[in-house]
């Protein structure tokens, strides 16, 4: 159903008429409230079309929502959250980690605790910079369950 669709807006247009869970159905809600989400440019491609290990990819740039073939509701809705904060986060808090605002250091305060209370403990993709703790927190939910444990 998803690989005729060239934007994002199309794709969740579909998801949000399947049978999804009422997690996913709550971001895709969001995500299609947001301005501008809906002209992100979206394509299925062959997974060897993207990096090793890897469903989707956002490219900013682009402003662009790859998929492979063997990607899911999840990846497209990881991939989603990307590209609906990516922009905002660029904003808050530098290249190199480092907040410029007083919410982008309280994020990155947020982000340093968690990779500090859970480091070796999975969530290796979540944890891996500030972009995939962002999208793993709206998108796993045995991640928001660890969240929801630190103290912060």
């Amino acid at each position: 159903k998803l690989k005729p669709k060239t934007t994002l807006g199309q794709v969740l247009t579909i998801l949000d008429k399947e049978n999804i869970t009422a997690t996913q159905k709550e971001l895709v809600t969001i995500l299609l409230a947001l301005p501008n989400i809906k002209d992100v440019k979206f394509n299925i491609v062959k997974d060897s079309d993207l990096d090793v290990d890897t469903f989707g990819e956002y490219d900013v740039a682009d402003n662009f929502i790859r998929v492979g073939v063997s990607g899911d509701v999840q990846t497209v809705l990881h991939e989603a959250t990307h590209a609906a904060t990516a922009n905002q986060l660029t904003k808050h808090i530098s290249r190199g980690g480092v907040g410029k605002t007083e919410a982008g250091k309280e994020l990155v305060k947020l982000y340093n605790t968690t990779v500090e209370a859970i480091a070796g403990r999975g969530f290796t993709n979540e944890l891996e910079n500030i972009d995939e703790f962002i999208a793993g927190a709206f998108n796993n939910p045995d991640f928001q369950r660890v969240l929801a444990r630190i103290d912060s």
